[in-house]
Parts: C-alpha cells; structure tokens; sequence
C-alpha cells in the first residue's frame, strides 16, 4: 500500500474471505498452488475510522508449477515390435516446448497430447527409459518410465563345458535363458529362470578297425 498510515484508521486484511493481518501494511506472503490448475487468490484491506469505512479487493492468479507426467498404456508383455502410445499429461507447461526421449538415441519434440514409437528386441529382452522433458512460466521438468520390451521368436542360448571329450567323460551344460515369452514360453510376461545344471555323458562309438 502507498502513502503512510493515518492516526484513527484501522486497517484490516484479508486472503479469501480469511483475516490475515490488522494494519497498515500486509507482510510480504507466499502464495501456494499445489494443484493442477489455476489458483486465484482475493486480496482485500478494509480501511474504518469514526466515518466510515472502504473496501478495495484485488485478484492474484498463481500458475501451477510445472509438472511432467508421461501416461503409457498398461500392457504387461510386450513384444517386438512393440508399438506403444504415450500421453503428455504434464500441467503447467507450455505444449510446444515438450521433448520426447526414447532410449534408444531417437528424440521427439511434439506439441501433441500424444506420440507413438516402436521399439523392438533382438535376442533378449531390452528395456528402455522413456523421457519427457517440458518448460513452463514456474520451471522445468522431466518424467520418465522403464518399458521392457521381449524379443518375439524363441531362442535358446547354452554353454557345455568341452567340446572335445574321451569315452566315459562327463560333459556339463547350462541354459544361460531361454527366450520370449512372446513366444509362448509360460505365457509369463517375466523372464524365466536358469533350469538347473545338467549333466550329459558322451559315449562316442570306437572307430571300426579294417585287417
């Protein structure tokens, strides 16, 4: 408020209908906004004295703060190739300056509500971290989301402990995985565990000796 305070004044103020202060000048406040939207807030002083009394009420609009918020769809298994669509749910932002990040080196700024991108696996599962960067008037900021994608064929990887063995010798082999569910395998959406080791004897046949 400008000017000074006059002697047989009371001064009374007030946020959305609340007392606040009773005097000449309000104290410096912060304003919040923890929401979504817009928050507008009503400031008002009364002025009395033996005469009457004035009111004057002013508004203060608060932005939200900016806040990133990627919407995916709830697919549990996915499977390459996997199409997937993401909604830009952030608030406080200004939608052209929104950047997409896919990781897999691919980047897409868009103004629009939603994108779509196709990711795919090759021999194992892959995941990605997904990214949404947006600016507004109240600051920046990013969310992100882990999508795992599964390769779309079986495929059985091993590893024996000898290639070249003698009659009798025991050789060890072990599934290191075995791959996709995509493919059927238990129709988990969740890699399988190792099987346990197994044990194999080789007997190969003794070459026939000619007289």
């Amino acid at each position: 408020m400008n000017g000074n305070a006059q002697a047989g004044i009371e001064y009374v103020w007030k946020v959305n209908g609340q007392v606040v202060f009773t005097g000449f000048q309000l104290p410096a406040r912060i304003l919040e906004n923890t929401s979504r939207q817009d928050s507008v807030y009503q400031i008002s002083v009364a002025a009395d004295n033996a005469c009457g009394n004035q009111t004057e009420v002013k508004e203060i609009t608060v932005r939200p703060g900016t806040r990133a918020e990627i919407g995916v769809d709830s697919t549990m298994l996915r499977c390459t190739p996997a199409s997937l669509l993401f909604s830009n749910r952030s608030t406080g932002h200004d939608k052209k300056t929104a950047v997409w990040s896919f990781g897999d080196g691919t980047t897409l700024p868009s103004a629009d509500n939603t994108v779509s991108h196709l990711f795919s696996a090759k021999d194992s599962a892959s995941t990605y971290i997904v990214r949404l960067k947006v600016t507004g008037e109240c600051g920046v900021d990013s969310d992100s989301v882990a999508i795992r994608v599964y390769p779309s064929t079986v495929k059985a990887l091993y590893t024996i402990s000898k290639s070249e063995v003698c009659p009798g010798e025991v050789v060890h082999s072990r599934m290191l995985r075995f791959l996709s569910p995509c493919a059927g395998y238990g129709g988990s959406a969740t890699e399988p565990s190792l099987p346990p080791l197994i044990q194999r004897t080789h007997l190969p046949k003794a070459k026939a000796s000619s007289k």
